[in-house]
């Protein structure tokens, strides 16, 4: 039996990865009639559903905290991801805009990026290279 009509209901209720989940068998985005709880608030201050590129962050990156004030509706996950990189420089060193480099490990803004996003400082770059470039 599905539902309440099964011995072990939990009131429709679990938690899958950290976030907490809600039983919603209609709901577009369900999986075995669940839905991420954060994603169904969002939806409810939206008034509509929200589409699958579309991705909730949760501001102090703590999944079971699904207060309004807690969520950010992203436009996709390159922008989540964005989100994410500027939080971890913010407690890093103060600034969000800051890159961390491969290289010597430091944080700070004004980097050069390679194709991967990754920073760098022009000279740990050149240093890296003469010393792989020895052989």
């Amino acid at each position: 039996a599905k539902g309440s009509g099964n011995g072990r209901w939990k009131g429709g209720a679990r938690v899958v990865s950290g976030y907490p989940n809600v039983y919603k068998p209609d709901h577009p985005r369900a999986v075995i009639g669940y839905v991420p709880e954060h994603l169904v608030i969002a939806e409810q201050a939206l008034g509509r559903f929200i589409p699958r590129e579309i991705e909730v962050h949760h501001v102090n990156e703590i999944r079971g905290d699904n207060r309004n004030q807690n969520l950010v509706i992203c436009q996709d996950h390159a922008y989540h991801l964005l989100l994410h990189r500027r939080a971890k420089a913010y407690r890093a060193c103060g600034n969000p805009l800051a890159g961390y480099c491969r290289f010597c490990k430091k944080w700070e803004v004004g980097m050069d990026t390679d194709c991967r996003g990754t920073h760098y400082h022009k000279a740990c770059q050149a240093a890296y290279d003469k010393v792989r470039n020895a052989y």
